[in-house]
C-alpha cells in the first residue's frame, strides 16, 4: 500500500472519529436533571487552597448564612459543570450541595453563566450580611 493511500485512510478515520465525538457531545444535555429545590448548601471554595467562605445552608447551622439570601439566584435547573482544561489550576469553585448528599463543583476557571450570577449574588450577600 502506498504512503499516500495510508495517509488518506488515516485522515478519513480521524474525520469519522471527530464527527462521532461531535454528535455525542451535541447530544449531551446542557442541564442536569436537578432543580433548585434539591439544593441544601452553597459554598465558595478557593483552589488550590485558602480559607473557605461561610456556607449558605437550608438548615440552620453554626456559622452558616440562610440559603434564602441567594435562593432566588439558584437556576431552576442546574447546568452541567464546564470542562476546565489542563491549564486551570487557580481560582475558586462554587460548590452546590444537594439533598441526596452529592456535591456539584463549578469552576475553578470556567463556570456556566447561571452559576457565575449565583456566585456574584453570594459575594453580595457576604458584603451585606457578614
Amino acid at each position: 500500500m502506498s504512503k499516500s493511500r495510508t495517509t488518506g485512510r488515516a485522515a478519513l478515520i480521524g474525520t469519522i472519529l471527530m464527527l462521532g465525538l461531535a454528535v455525542l457531545w451535541s447530544r449531551t444535555p446542557a442541564y442536569l436533571d436537578v432543580g433548585r429545590e434539591a439544593v441544601v448548601r452553597l459554598q465558595l471554595v478557593p483552589i488550590p487552597e485558602g480559607p473557605h467562605s461561610r456556607p449558605f445552608s437550608l438548615h440552620s447551622q453554626p456559622g452558616s448564612l440562610p440559603l434564602s439570601l441567594v435562593q432566588d439566584q439558584i437556576p431552576p435547573r442546574l447546568p452541567r459543570p464546564l470542562a476546565q482544561g489542563f491549564s486551570c489550576r487557580f481560582g475558586g469553585n462554587v460548590e452546590v450541595g444537594l439533598e441526596d448528599g452529592r456535591t456539584l463543583r463549578y469552576g475553578p476557571c470556567r463556570r456556566p453563566a447561571e452559576i457565575e450570577r449565583l456566585r456574584q449574588a453570594m459575594l453580595r450577600a457576604f458584603d451585606e450580611h457578614g
